[in-house]
Protein backbone atom coordinates (compact mmCIF):
# COMPACT_ATOMS: atom_id res chain seq x y z
CA UNK A 1 0.00 0.00 0.00
CA UNK A 2 1.20 3.51 -0.66
CA UNK A 3 2.29 5.34 2.55
CA UNK A 4 -0.23 7.86 3.16
CA UNK A 5 -3.18 6.23 1.22
CA UNK A 6 -3.90 3.03 4.11
CA UNK A 7 -6.39 4.98 5.67
CA UNK A 8 -8.26 7.95 3.75
CA UNK A 9 -11.74 6.87 5.21
CA UNK A 10 -13.29 9.81 6.49
CA UNK A 11 -11.05 11.60 4.41
CA UNK A 12 -11.69 11.49 0.98
CA UNK A 13 -14.97 12.68 -0.46
CA UNK A 14 -16.42 9.85 -2.97
CA UNK A 15 -18.74 12.31 -4.31
CA UNK A 16 -15.36 14.57 -5.61
CA UNK A 17 -13.18 11.60 -6.51
CA UNK A 18 -16.25 9.84 -9.05
CA UNK A 19 -17.01 13.37 -10.77
CA UNK A 20 -13.23 14.12 -11.22
CA UNK A 21 -13.05 11.12 -12.71
CA UNK A 22 -16.01 11.26 -14.73
CA UNK A 23 -14.84 14.86 -15.84
CA UNK A 24 -11.86 12.80 -16.72
CA UNK A 25 -13.56 10.48 -19.21
CA UNK A 26 -15.55 13.00 -20.81
CA UNK A 27 -12.34 14.82 -21.29
CA UNK A 28 -10.17 11.94 -22.93
CA UNK A 29 -13.94 10.99 -24.75
CA UNK A 30 -14.30 14.57 -26.07
CA UNK A 31 -10.51 14.48 -27.73
CA UNK A 32 -10.41 11.11 -28.57
CA UNK A 33 -10.43 11.65 -32.76
CA UNK A 34 -7.47 13.72 -31.65
CA UNK A 35 -5.99 11.58 -29.00
CA UNK A 36 -6.39 8.57 -31.15
CA UNK A 37 -4.27 10.62 -34.08
CA UNK A 38 -1.69 11.67 -32.21
CA UNK A 39 -0.46 8.54 -30.28
CA UNK A 40 -1.10 6.20 -33.17
CA UNK A 41 -1.12 7.99 -36.07
CA UNK A 42 3.01 6.67 -36.50
CA UNK A 43 1.59 2.89 -36.32
CA UNK A 44 -1.54 2.98 -38.25
CA UNK A 45 -1.08 2.08 -41.83
CA UNK A 46 -2.48 4.92 -43.79
CA UNK A 47 -3.63 4.44 -47.38
CA UNK A 48 -4.08 7.11 -50.17
CA UNK A 49 -7.70 8.11 -51.88
CA UNK A 50 -9.28 10.57 -53.94
CA UNK A 51 -11.72 12.42 -52.63
CA UNK A 52 -13.44 15.34 -53.24
CA UNK A 53 -14.51 18.44 -50.86
CA UNK A 54 -18.57 18.54 -51.11
CA UNK A 55 -18.73 21.98 -48.46
CA UNK A 56 -16.30 24.44 -47.10
CA UNK A 57 -17.61 27.15 -44.73
CA UNK A 58 -16.69 28.35 -41.36
CA UNK A 59 -18.96 27.64 -38.16
CA UNK A 60 -18.78 29.19 -35.23
CA UNK A 61 -17.14 26.98 -32.60
CA UNK A 62 -18.62 28.95 -29.15
CA UNK A 63 -19.49 31.68 -28.19
CA UNK A 64 -17.54 33.86 -25.43
CA UNK A 65 -18.07 37.52 -24.05
CA UNK A 66 -16.35 39.47 -26.18
CA UNK A 67 -16.40 37.20 -29.43
CA UNK A 68 -16.71 33.81 -30.79
CA UNK A 69 -14.21 31.04 -32.05
CA UNK A 70 -14.56 29.55 -35.48
CA UNK A 71 -13.61 25.97 -36.89
CA UNK A 72 -13.18 25.10 -40.38
CA UNK A 73 -15.61 22.55 -41.80
CA UNK A 74 -14.47 20.59 -44.57
CA UNK A 75 -16.82 17.86 -45.42
CA UNK A 76 -15.45 15.61 -48.25
CA UNK A 77 -16.53 12.24 -49.61
CA UNK A 78 -13.65 9.54 -51.06
CA UNK A 79 -14.17 5.70 -52.22
CA UNK A 80 -12.85 2.80 -50.65
CA UNK A 81 -12.92 -0.59 -52.46
CA UNK A 82 -16.61 1.03 -54.55
CA UNK A 83 -17.95 2.49 -51.04
CA UNK A 84 -18.47 5.99 -50.21
CA UNK A 85 -17.38 7.36 -46.76
CA UNK A 86 -17.66 10.75 -45.23
CA UNK A 87 -15.58 12.87 -43.11
CA UNK A 88 -14.87 16.25 -42.33
CA UNK A 89 -11.71 15.53 -40.26
CA UNK A 90 -8.86 17.78 -41.60
CA UNK A 91 -6.01 17.20 -38.98
CA UNK A 92 -5.59 16.15 -35.68
CA UNK A 93 -5.29 19.31 -34.50
CA UNK A 94 -8.76 20.55 -34.11
CA UNK A 95 -7.44 24.18 -33.66
CA UNK A 96 -9.54 27.30 -34.76
CA UNK A 97 -6.02 29.43 -36.28
CA UNK A 98 -5.84 28.42 -39.65
CA UNK A 99 -9.43 28.70 -40.50
CA UNK A 100 -8.86 31.28 -43.63
CA UNK A 101 -6.04 28.95 -44.75
CA UNK A 102 -7.99 26.05 -44.53
CA UNK A 103 -10.94 27.54 -46.63
CA UNK A 104 -8.74 28.73 -49.28
CA UNK A 105 -6.57 25.35 -49.78
CA UNK A 106 -10.31 23.42 -49.57
CA UNK A 107 -12.57 25.03 -51.72
CA UNK A 108 -16.22 23.01 -52.46
CA UNK A 109 -15.46 20.94 -55.79
CA UNK A 110 -11.47 20.77 -55.36
CA UNK A 111 -10.14 17.18 -55.83
CA UNK A 112 -7.90 16.26 -52.65
CA UNK A 113 -6.29 13.14 -51.32
CA UNK A 114 -7.34 11.41 -48.66
CA UNK A 115 -5.58 9.44 -45.87
CA UNK A 116 -6.90 6.54 -44.00
CA UNK A 117 -6.59 4.23 -41.55
CA UNK A 118 -6.89 0.42 -43.91
CA UNK A 119 -8.44 -1.08 -40.97
CA UNK A 120 -10.79 1.49 -40.54
CA UNK A 121 -11.79 3.68 -43.04
CA UNK A 122 -14.22 5.94 -41.08
CA UNK A 123 -10.70 7.09 -39.13
CA UNK A 124 -9.56 9.28 -42.15
CA UNK A 125 -8.15 13.04 -42.81
CA UNK A 126 -6.35 14.99 -45.22
CA UNK A 127 -3.13 16.08 -43.18
CA UNK A 128 -2.28 12.87 -40.71
CA UNK A 129 1.19 14.73 -39.93
CA UNK A 130 -0.70 17.85 -38.44
CA UNK A 131 -1.49 17.51 -34.72
CA UNK A 132 -1.19 19.18 -31.44
CA UNK A 133 -0.98 18.21 -28.28
CA UNK A 134 -3.27 20.18 -26.72
CA UNK A 135 -5.91 17.60 -26.78
CA UNK A 136 -3.56 16.13 -23.48
CA UNK A 137 -4.13 19.71 -21.65
CA UNK A 138 -7.80 18.49 -20.27
CA UNK A 139 -7.55 15.17 -19.46
CA UNK A 140 -3.77 15.84 -17.46
CA UNK A 141 -5.15 18.75 -15.86
CA UNK A 142 -7.44 16.46 -14.56
CA UNK A 143 -5.44 14.10 -13.32
CA UNK A 144 -3.48 16.05 -11.82
CA UNK A 145 -6.52 17.69 -10.40
CA UNK A 146 -7.41 13.86 -9.39
CA UNK A 147 -3.91 13.19 -7.84
CA UNK A 148 -3.55 16.26 -5.90
CA UNK A 149 -6.85 16.16 -4.14
CA UNK A 150 -5.78 12.43 -2.86
CA UNK A 151 -2.59 13.61 -1.77
CA UNK A 152 -4.23 16.60 0.02
CA UNK A 153 -6.18 14.14 1.87
CA UNK A 154 -3.76 12.11 2.86
CA UNK A 155 -1.29 15.14 4.31
CA UNK A 156 -5.02 16.27 6.36
CA UNK A 157 -4.51 12.67 7.54
CA UNK A 158 -1.19 12.63 8.31
CA UNK A 159 -1.13 16.14 9.90
CA UNK A 160 -3.79 15.07 12.35
CA UNK A 161 -2.06 11.76 13.33
CA UNK A 162 0.76 13.90 14.10
CA UNK A 163 -1.38 16.41 15.96
CA UNK A 164 -2.93 13.23 17.98
CA UNK A 165 0.54 11.85 19.13
CA UNK A 166 1.95 15.45 20.86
Amino acid sequence: MIYGFESLKGRVNPWNVLSLFLFLVWSVYSNSFELKGMIFSPLIAYEKADGEVVSSSSVIASVVKGGSSRLAKIDYIFKVEGKDYFSNKINFAADGTKVNHYLRKYQKGDRVVVFYNVDDPFFSVLEPKNYSYRAFIGPVFIMALLIGYLFYCSKKKIDSSVRKRR
